[in-house]
């Protein structure tokens, strides 16, 4: 059996982790689990890594893929809406237009639509001061 390892999670975050964790009716620890499972999946998807194996804690969680001829392979820059900004900055949908609307977020403008590539919105946090 592999040691435990001890992390330091700031209050805020702990709440918030609290909350998901309970709105999802699953432990913290397995919340915990779930998303950094859910996290290095993306990150492995990004860079093109087959095979991924993911931890799934509660099943609920995930929505089923039903059609995989919609799934996009992974070199494949998607545009992304304005509530899937919001998601993927867990921020709420307000935050997200305001980020887009000020300009913070670079966007892509079709007829009355508007997108954010992916590329725009990771140049965005990782040039976010924190």
């Amino acid at each position: 059996m592999k040691p435990k390892t001890e992390i330091t999670i700031p209050d805020e975050i702990l709440k918030e982790i609290e909350a998901y964790s309970k709105a999802e009716n699953i432990t913290l620890n397995e919340f915990v689990i779930w998303a950094l499972g859910e996290k290095v999946g993306e990150l492995r998807g990004r860079r093109g890594v087959k095979d991924l194996t993911r931890i799934n804690m509660n099943p609920s969680i995930e929505k089923p893929v039903a059609d995989k001829s919609q799934q996009t392979p992974a070199n494949i820059k998607r545009l992304l809406k304005a509530e899937e900004v919001a998601k993927y900055l867990r921020i709420s949908k307000s935050g997200a237009y305001h980020l887009l609307k000020t300009g913070e977020i670079p966007v892509v403008r079709i007829g009355t639509a508007v997108r954010v590539r992916e590329e725009d919105l990771e140049k965005f946090v990782l040039n976010s001061k924190g």
